[in-house]
């Protein structure tokens, strides 16, 4: 099909009747996928590194049929080594030669990268000045006529601005004597001076423009070369810019994918292998149709995973994380902040099970939580510690004890029953030392307890039966001083640890140095055992998944 002036195909979507271009028949798992694509559609091929992405969009794309289809592969070119007018083939021969020769255009390597480029840019110009010529003949019947049609449907070159603009991308071009050219900041210039972004940018979006109405362009990692603060908004701008013709891109570009507005996402799980030459697949992919139903954060843990999903508490800086990616190795371990966030996050996910196909739970602190509480998370899939805060793990006795023998080993002195023994001794003065930020956290946790206890409806705001009781603060934080001095009096060693929270307190740090380091140097001895596994990882692990509850959690294992 000859182009038809592309610029003259663009308008909302609202405005363009859908019209089906075609039906991809993907060999899954579980036998053929059928995906139709309509104009105005697109879709994101998406999924961790390795699992056949690449692989499908070039199996879709060759599925479509000569003539109906235009791929881009990831490793496409974007320079000029012979300058943008010398391509070496008549442009409908490389397209079909490009669909033919399989052995020298495929995903892995590209004989014709350069001229797939040239031909963009020559389609691009022809079609703008074919556009040019109507708008002249058009001014002859009537400017106003001229007019009318250059605001509704303005031509290639225009379009290649106007998706530029939107992408913050500082550059126009113009189409002069010398071909297309680019303008900025009052200069003009060859496009062979672009640079890589810029060039990147001008592919895509010329790819898109010269595609013949009613067709389909496929592109692989669109967001190649591309800043990652632009790329999702140009690609959105490509897309609204031809309405006519469909799009599937692949990418395991998280800004992308999340950024991206798509009707559909064909999430790719894994691929085998069935045929190396020529190369066939068989695909374990989900097609996901409702992405908008959670948010962006929660797209990014989803798509980005091949593993079961824990949300936790903390940021990946945090001790949480250290602790508990180094205890779940088979999981992927996701920080949101505070408590709240992780319920959120796992009751998003659970609320949309068709969104998800891993298993997905949550692991909190216990932060003074009452047993009714506790069962009602878990009921929800939010699982609490056995003990107040998850720094508590590092000094339970066999983790101290699995510490004094790599420092006994390490340097001498005192062996690992004396650290032991060094370390509980220790604790009096530890928590001391820490007391002011121990009694602090533990009211406050209190006092945000019986505030949610309180908390108003609607419904009874309305009935005016909505009251607050007040709360006597001052005697919270008494009651927590008498337990605490109760409790260090009762219990003189590493017990009485395992019952307070010591997260952000000097009590850490303390007891580390009682047992002959600094609290950097006690992390990295216990997260380097775990991670090592042996003897000493077995005894660390087995101590601190004691303090750690059975995990319920929402959805299907991956390996199911």
């Amino acid at each position: 099909m000859a182009s038809q002036a592309p610029g003259l195909m663009l308008g909302a979507r609202t405005t363009q009747q859908s019209v089906h271009l075609g039906t991809i028949a993907v060999p899954t798992v579980d036998g053929e996928l059928q995906i139709a694509i309509a104009s105005g559609q697109s879709f994101m091929v998406a999924g961790p590194n390795g699992v056949g992405k690449s692989a499908l969009l070039y199996m879709m794309y060759r599925a479509i049929g000569a003539g109906r289809a235009e791929y881009y592969p990831g490793h496409r070119q974007i320079t000029f080594n012979q300058g943008w007018d010398t391509l070496g083939q008549d442009i409908d021969q490389l397209k079909t030669n490009l669909y033919t020769h399989i052995e020298v255009f495929n995903r892995y390597k590209n004989h014709w990268s350069e001229d797939m480029f040239k031909s963009v840019v020559k389609r691009l110009t022809r079609a703008d000045a074919a556009y040019n010529s109507r708008i002249v003949a058009a001014i002859t019947r009537s400017p106003e006529e001229a007019k009318r049609i250059k605001e509704e449907f303005p031509g290639p070159v225009d379009v290649l601005n106007r998706v530029f603009s939107t992408a913050r991308l500082p550059i126009s071009f113009v189409l002069s004597a010398g071909g297309l050219r680019a303008r900025r900041a009052g200069m003009e210039y060859d496009i062979d001076q672009l640079s890589d972004g810029e060039r990147a940018a001008l592919l895509i979006t010329g790819a898109a423009i010269v595609q013949d109405p009613y067709t389909i362009l496929a592109i692989d990692e669109p967001e190649r070369n591309l800043h990652p603060s632009i790329s999702s908004a140009l690609v959105n701008a490509v897309v609204r810019a031809r309405p006519d013709i469909g799009f599937i891109f692949a990418s395991h570009d998280m800004n992308l994918i999340s950024g991206v507005s798509v009707d559909s996402l064909i999430y790719v799980q894994d691929s085998q292998l069935i045929s190396s030459k020529p190369e066939m697949r068989v695909f374990s992919v989900k097609l996901l149709e409702n992405m908008d139903a959670i948010g962006e954060d929660l797209r990014r843990d989803l798509l980005g995973s091949r593993q079961d999903i824990m949300f936790i508490e903390g940021e990946y800086t945090s001790i949480d994380f250290q602790i508990y990616n180094s205890l779940f190795p088979d999981w992927k371990v996701i920080p949101k902040g505070g408590a709240e966030k992780v319920s959120e996050s796992v009751k998003a996910l659970a609320d949309n099970p068709a969104l998800h196909w891993f298993r997905v739970t949550g692991l909190i602190d216990r932060d003074g939580r009452s047993e009714q509480e506790v069962e009602k998370l878990a009921a929800a899939n939010v699982n609490a510690l056995l003990c107040p805060t998850s720094e508590n793990l590092l000094f339970l006795p066999e983790v101290v004890k699995v510490v004094g023998e790599v420092l006994f080993e390490a340097e001498g002195g005192l062996d690992s029953d004396a650290r032991v023994a060094a370390v509980s001794a220790a604790v009096p003065g530890a928590v001391a030392a820490g007391r002011e930020d121990i009694i602090a956290r533990t009211a406050t946790w209190r006092t945000n307890r019986m505030l949610a206890e309180q908390k108003v409806s609607v419904a009874s705001m309305k009935a005016g039966t909505a009251s607050v009781a007040p709360i006597d603060v001052a005697q919270i934080v008494a009651q927590v001083e008498q337990e605490l001095t109760v409790s260090n009096g009762l219990v003189s060693d590493l017990a009485v640890v395992q019952s307070l929270p010591v997260k952000n307190t000097r009590v850490p740090s303390a007891l580390a140095a009682a047992a002959g380091c600094d609290y950097q140097r006690y992390k990295k001895i216990v997260f380097n055992q775990l991670d090592v596994g042996g003897e000493k990882g077995m005894r660390l692990r087995a101590a601190m998944m004691s303090k750690i509850p059975q995990l319920t959690s929402s959805g299907a294992s991956a390996s199911d």
